[in-house]
């Protein structure tokens, strides 16, 4: 991501993020996430959906991404690994042969950064949301929160209870869409490195910080 776009991403945040990154190359990193939880409720996601058109989103396989300009290779590899192991579904919106909007569901494991060098799988009834890309052109449009609601009824039709979302915590845009979409923050998740040191802190919340 260039740092105007990550300038237009996290806003004023951006500083922290530019101050983090230069820690990072000394091996110096410090990240606070939080775990957003979304209790289905037909009645109030089909109020939700209301006034949205959902005709433009299709499923996206691994021959969409590889003809897409918008991705590198090492995130068409993890794609394509992901599609394979069937744990994961994928939808998005393409204008022409171009991949506009792409967003994933993951329906057994719980998906941290590789830096936490940790792997939890789901709860059964449980449905996790992450990775989503609005390509620069889209942005402004809602496309979050329409995809963001899409996902949620699927999660809702396979009969799963609760959706998951983990957001770092200066992603305000992308906090703000669960928020708006019902989510509430459970917890907070604090990861800190010192070179070969790493140490990782689980906090319950109770509602919104």
């Amino acid at each position: 991501m260039s740092i105007r776009d990550t300038y237009k991403q996290y806003g004023w945040k951006f500083f922290p993020r530019l101050i983090k990154s230069g820690l990072r190359r000394f091996g110096i990193q410090h990240e606070v996430f939080y775990l957003l939880e979304w209790n289905v409720n037909a009645e109030e996601l089909n109020r939700k959906m209301e006034g949205y058109d959902f005709s433009d989103i299709q499923e996206l396989t691994i021959a969409d991404f590889q003809s897409s300009d918008s991705f590198s290779e090492q995130k068409k590899n993890l794609f394509q690994a992901r599609l394979k192991s069937k744990e994961y579904s994928c939808y998005g919106i393409k204008l022409g042969d171009e991949i506009v909007y792409s967003t994933w569901i993951s329906w057994n494991m719980m998906g941290y950064p590789s830096y936490f060098n940790k792997t939890d799988k789901l709860q059964q009834n449980e449905a996790l949301l992450e990775d989503s890309f609005c390509h620069p052109t889209q942005r402004g449009k809602g496309l979050h929160s329409k995809m963001n609601l899409f996902r949620m009824q699927l999660i809702s039709e396979r009969g799963r209870s609760a959706v998951l979302a983990l957001v770092l915590k200066e992603n305000t845009p992308a906090l703000n869409v669960q928020l708006k979409s019902g989510f509430r923050i459970v917890k907070e998740i604090r990861f800190f490195k010192v070179g070969n040191l790493r140490k990782i802190k689980e906090i319950v919340v109770n509602g919104n910080l």
